[in-house]
């Protein structure tokens, strides 16, 4: 299961969602999970949906896991994922009582005040030891600067490609330049792809997930898991990502590599694929359930932003570079200027190295092939897995 966070003012729920859910008490963090209340189970998710739950009621047993796929054996169609954002009270036969939103704590209308209470949370519950996930674009950097001001010893990471002439690329480059800046030790993890395709069921799993998007993003993460698992200056370490940015300003467009159009994205307003995109992390496991398969502790500070992002129109949301223009303020001029303004996502490399995507492509597995390979791995039925995960969301 996976390390839960939980904040509340002043902290005075003391990590304890038990004590929240009896005082009604607003709380923001990362956590799912289930505890007994007065003879019944009460069932709990986060707002976003960062961590997973997922729970079978079959013979007046009660099963749960943080995988759905642990569950399929007792019965696709058993299956159901705790909501987002709610206690969901349950008899213990399974019959369903209510749910009950869970309030929503808001730390601070100061985005900067808001990473570092978070980060500095993190570091009470967890330890002053951290590392984080480099990509060299905006978002891990913004991560990374105010790692450095609250944690007292901080490592980077950064996945890379290079291509036959062993040149490296843009990540690389970029990500070694903002860890200089910053002054921080950096490890540099390159990916092979071969051995990608040969870890493609413990991938899969682990992300629960047979979608090329998340699939890709995962596979890239698995490696950086394995590389952080290994080495055991970095294991006991909690991992910080830049995840979720992309969602709360819907900044993600169709990508076009080897002359094939992947993670097509709809001809919607921004504010419409701001709450699709968002909404869609209820059913993305492409880092909390690659690192957490190496039972590696990982949190996503992001996470307590989405209220700020949120509060903007569509002309404000769809203005040209509006995730730079509204961002640059949390980082110095001088360390934004380093950053990649015009960073490809991480699993497509670049034109020479290709990426993640270039062994899939290389083997034409594309989106109907992981369905078909998922399906096999894992014994359930096409029908069902249609139907569980919808428009980015879980079945409730």
């Amino acid at each position: 299961m996976y390390k839960d966070l939980i904040l509340s003012k002043n902290n005075i729920i003391k990590n304890s969602i038990l004590l929240a859910y009896k005082k009604k008490e607003p709380v923001v963090g990362e956590f799912a999970g289930i505890f007994k209340y007065k003879n019944n189970y009460i069932i709990y998710r986060d707002h976003i949906g960062c961590k997973k739950f997922f729970f079978v009621f079959k013979k007046k047993k009660l099963y749960t896991s943080s995988n759905f796929i642990d569950l399929i054996k007792y019965g696709e169609d058993f299956i159901q994922s705790a909501e987002p954002g709610y206690y969901i009270e349950i008899k213990n036969n399974g019959k369903f009582i209510k749910k009950t939103r869970i309030p929503k704590y808001i730390i601070s209308k100061n985005r900067a005040k808001n990473i570092e209470e978070y980060l500095k949370f993190i570091k009470k519950k967890y330890g002053q030891n951290c590392i984080v996930c480099l990509s060299g674009g905006l978002d891990s950097t913004i991560i990374a600067y105010y790692a450095k001001k609250i944690f007292h010893n901080v490592n980077l990471i950064t996945a890379y490609f290079d291509n036959r002439y062993s040149n490296v690329n843009s990540d690389y480059v970029i990500s070694k330049k903002i860890g200089n800046f910053l002054n921080l030790k950096h490890f540099f993890v390159k990916i092979d792809n071969n051995r990608i395709s040969k870890k493609l069921k413990k991938v899969m799993y682990a992300c629960q997930d047979w979608r090329d998007y998340n699939l890709h993003c995962s596979c890239l993460n698995f490696t950086l898991g394995e590389f952080i698992k290994k080495n055991t200056n970095l294991k006991n370490r909690v991992i910080l990502t830049g995840d979720f940015m992309n969602e709360f300003v819907a900044d993600y467009t169709s990508e076009k590599v080897f002359g094939k159009i992947f993670y097509r994205v709809p001809n919607l307003p921004k504010k419409t694929l701001q709450k699709f995109f968002t909404g869609g992390l209820d059913s993305s496991s492409r880092e909390v359930g690659i690192f957490g398969f190496f039972d590696l502790k990982i949190f996503q500070p992001f996470n307590c932003l989405k209220d700020f992002y949120f509060q903007f129109n569509e002309n404000e949301i769809s203005q040209k570079n509006f995730k730079y223009n509204i961002n640059k303020a949390l980082i110095p001029k001088s360390l934004f200027n380093l950053v990649n303004k015009k960073k490809v996502r991480a699993q497509i490399g670049d034109e020479k190295s290709g990426g993640i995507i270039k062994i899939f492509h290389k083997n034409r597995i594309y989106q109907k092939e992981l369905e078909k390979i998922f399906i096999k791995n894992f014994n359930c039925s096409a029908k069902w897995l249609r139907s569980f995960i919808l428009f980015g969301r879980f079945k409730y």
